[in-house]
Order: C-alpha cells, then structure tokens, then sequence
C-alpha cells in the first residue's frame, strides 16, 4: 500500500514552491510504543522506470493497539491530515 499525492517544498534560501505531481508515499517503519506511533514515510518518484527517493518524513500518531496492524493504522492516519486531502491509494 502506498499513496500518491503532489508533493509540495519550500526550501529556505528558494524563492519559489517545489512539487512534484504523482509522487509516491510510502510508509517504511512504524516505531510504536503503548502511547506513541511514529510513521517514517519515504516519497519518491518513478521517472523513466527508475525510483527516485525525494524525501522521507515523519509522523506521529496515536496507536490503537488492538486494531488493525500499525502500518495500516498510520496510512488511515495520514489520510486524515489536511496536507493528504486529495490523496490516492496505490
């Protein structure tokens, strides 16, 4: 599972936006404890058959522990941030 959305950056010193259309979100590890979840997420993108790592973030979110599994739980949790409005499985 992962999810596609527009991946957008300021970086300082840059005058302008970055984004890229249709990147690749892609949650790699879920560090869970009784109260915490951390999600790494890396975002790349496909270009002429060859996948390019942009970035990676992280994300915290609260873990049910007797819920589905913890990758599962940190995409539903994605989906509900304001930044992964739009956003599509793949």
């Amino acid at each position: 599972m992962a999810l596609s959305k527009t991946l957008t950056e300021t970086k300082q010193h840059f005058d302008g936006v970055l984004q890229i259309a249709d990147a690749y979100w892609k949650v790699e590890q879920v560090i869970v404890s009784k109260t915490h979840g951390i999600a790494v997420v890396s975002v790349s993108k496909n270009v002429d058959g060859m996948k390019h790592q942009l970035t990676s973030q992280q994300f915290t979110f609260t873990p049910n522990l007797n819920g589905s599994n913890f990758i599962a739980q940190a995409y539903e949790y994605l989906k509900t941030l304001p930044e992964f409005a739009g956003a599509t499985d793949c």
